[in-house]
């Protein structure tokens, strides 16, 4: 911390405030430490002393406070102060100073998104260190350029310079706590390439040595147990994971501050364990948490606050709270939007987000506007990695593809999935995760087009990718045997579809136990396939199963609740169980009513199955009174060429020859094929003007 023997030209009372300050800052008692290295420059410049001894402690402080605004994301008044200490170490003379002044100067633009900037300050740093014999700050330097490497996604160059660092650091300190900051960074360039198992062992390095150092009990303690908790969550080892975070946040609150930035990020990462494993309640708890903290500390419009808000907007969204989701979201725009430039990435992101709500809710032209302001901005973005920027296109891409899909336009979409894979595969190789998701979102896209079999072939690739990359049991892995049993479902290959979902199955039990939502989700699709094969017994037990389930984790309200109930009633209905299956459609249909306007298709669906069990029942009057509110929302809310409106006027069609009245039914076939001469033929496809649901 600079603590340098101070001469009798500085006064008592300077002293003792300036001790007072670096016990604050060891402590990591950082607001503490910031007012009193503040009273200490004020009492220097209020006594108007000058020495060099006075110079180089001021010298010393500005430093000090400029590392802490750092720690506490305070960047543009972390500037402001260095530039104090770099004048100062230029009127001094001292080169290790301004050299030391240059790698903040480099730590502040790295953060902002300047990383070129960042790498210029650095390398003259590195030259103003070479040209005297004091090591270790050269072995400091290269670690900070191993950072901004790694920022730029040039993570081979980044682990160069991490081991440059290390090699110096073993020869003079051995095991040091700066040997184990650069075992903990090549940690988090493995983690970002994907190489989890790399990663871990890394941090376990850097553990072994912070524990020896420091004992069990320090933040650098905690640092390490929360990013191993990073790795354990990204393989979907979810209660491992949850362990690493929970002993990071004890240290954290027993050692600091309880406003501690460092507390709220530990808050945020419990939540985001929580969240991945379904537990939607406990992590908005835990971001709500986080966002206390954050609001507090930095007050409402901080880029912080705004990823909280992000955050909390994805569990509104899980639970179906699409209202208050978009409202979430809405709140992070608008932070953003007030700090940061209008073409900024996190600006990007966030119109994502409010797009997937439009999406959700149907409104599909605000979805597709929202999605194209994100790629837009992304496609312009100067200061992320390379391989960040992609990622971020690709998500766009496939947001867009997404709401293009139910207008079947694909084509186009596949054409630029193709030019993002080649580009992933020279970024990152052949088998990095990035690269398994490209495949998988191109086989949605041959799916849709009913090409089956080159779809197959994608998900194959992704799988390949995913079990090689991630291991057996991530959640990658599972998306991958869940989308190949789709496929074989639909090539009517019903025992290898059934097999692909026990699979997945299996996993999501070991990772989440036996009654979480995504377990529901592959008991449910095992029902589908003895649907499929006609095998109603099994279907119906499986589906039950899949909604005991959903009803503990949703309320009755949820789309999956509505979901279960739906293809229980369709079993019933083929069973012709007509009393059962109109008790299960009316349920269906009161919630999904009140769900109304945050989810369509469920309401649709509802109505479409109502309709059709009465049609069976011969009660042709309450049938067209149902698809008639159906066809007249859809209508309002999309307009008249809803490719749904098409399959309900074929209903309708039906229902007035049932009843004779053969010139409505005219109007409703006419209706019917100009609708359907509009439609792309992908959703012409399997939509014949028959009874079946």
């Amino acid at each position: 911390m600079g603590n340098q023997s101070v001469k009798n030209t500085i006064p008592r009372q300077v002293k003792c405030l300036h001790e007072k300050a670096q016990k604050c800052d060891e402590n990591y008692n950082h607001m503490q430490a910031l007012s009193y290295y503040t009273r200490v420059v004020d009492k220097i410049q209020s006594a108007s002393i000058t020495s060099i001894e006075i110079d180089r402690l001021q010298y010393d402080i500005y430093l000090r406070i400029c590392i802490i605004y750092i720690q506490l994301d305070e960047l543009n008044k972390a500037n402001q102060v260095i530039v104090k200490a770099h004048k100062i170490a230029e009127t001094l003379q001292e080169q290790p100073k301004i050299a030391e002044c240059l790698d903040r100067q480099g730590d502040i633009k790295r953060l902002q998104g300047d990383r070129h900037g960042a790498l210029n300050d650095c390398m003259q740093s590195l030259e103003l260190k070479l040209l005297g014999s004091d090591y270790i700050h050269v072995a400091n330097t290269y670690y900070t350029i191993g950072l901004i490497y790694s920022d730029l996604g040039k993570y081979d160059e980044a682990i160069y310079m991490y081991k440059k660092s290390l090699k110096i650091d073993l020869r003079i300190l051995g095991d040091h706590s700066c040997t184990a900051s650069s075992y903990n960074s090549m940690g988090r360039v493995y983690y970002k390439q994907g190489k989890y198992n790399e990663a871990l062992s890394m941090y376990k390095k850097s553990l072994k040595i912070d524990v020896t150092v420091f004992g069990n009990s320090h933040p650098h303690i905690a640092t390490t147990y929360n990013n191993m908790g990073l790795v354990y969550d990204s393989q979907g080892n979810y209660d491992d994971a949850l362990v690493m975070h929970q002993k990071s946040l004890k240290i954290r609150l027993q050692k600091l501050d309880h406003n501690n930035p460092q507390i709220a990020a530990s808050y945020r990462h419990i939540a985001i364990t929580k969240y991945n494993q379904g537990k939607y309640v406990e992590a908005l708890s835990f971001f709500k948490k986080s966002l206390k903290i954050r609001s507090q500390l930095f007050g409402d419009d901080h880029l912080l606050v705004a990823q909280t808000y992000c955050n909390i907007g994805n569990v509104y969204t899980k639970e179906g709270k699409y209202d208050d989701a978009f409202n979430a979201f809405q709140k992070s725009l608008k932070i953003r939007l007030k700090i940061l430039d209008d073409q900024h990435p996190y600006v990007a992101a966030a119109y994502n987000n409010i797009g997937m709500i439009y999406n959700l809710q149907g409104r599909l032209n605000e979805a597709l506007s929202a999605y194209e302001k994100s790629f837009q901005i992304m496609f312009k973005a100067q200061w992320l990695t390379a391989s960040d920027t992609f990622a971020h296109i690709v998500d766009s891409y496939n947001n867009i593809g997404h709401t293009y899909a139910i207008q079947g336009k694909f084509n186009n979409a596949i054409s630029i999935y193709k030019q993002s894979l080649q580009i992933d595969i020279q970024l990152l190789g052949q088998n990095h995760p990035i690269v398994a998701k490209t495949y998988y979102n191109l086989a949605l896209f041959y799916r849709h087009l009913n090409q089956y079999d080159i779809a197959l072939v994608m998900h194959k690739q992704s799988l390949d990718i995913r079990l090689q990359a991630l291991g057996d049991n991530h959640v990658d892995v599972i998306q991958s045997y869940d989308a190949i049993g789709l496929m074989y479902q639909l090539q009517a290959k019903y025992d290898d579809a059934r097999m692909m979902f026990e699979k997945a199955l299996e996993i999501r039990i070991q990772l989440y136990g036996d009654n979480h939502p995504d377990v529901a989700l592959s008991i449910h699709n095992i029902g589908q396939v003895y649907d499929d094969q006609g095998q109603y017994d099994q279907a119906l037990a499986m589906y039950q199963r899949s909604l005991q389930i959903r009803l503990t984790v949703f309320d009755a309200h949820h789309s999956h609740v509505a979901q279960s109930y739906n293809c229980i009633g369709f079993v019933y209905y083929r069973q012709g169980k007509c009393h059962e299956a109109k008790a299960i459609y009316d349920k269906l249909l009161k919630n999904s009513w009140q769900r109304l306007n945050r989810d369509y298709p469920t309401f649709t669906m509802a109505g479409q199955n109502v309709a059709k069990l009465f049609k069976y029942q011969s009660i042709y009057e309450r049938d067209i009174s149902i698809l008639e509110k159906v066809i007249n929302f859809l209508t309002k809310q999309f307009g008249e060429h809803h490719p749904d409106i098409a399959i309900l006027c074929g209903c309708m069609a039906n229902c007035y020859e049932h009843l004779y009245r053969f010139e409505d039914a005219t109007i409703m076939r006419q209706k019917y094929k100009c609708l359907i001469s509009t439609m792309p033929q992908q959703f012409i496809i399997n939509q014949p003007l028959t009874d079946d649901l």
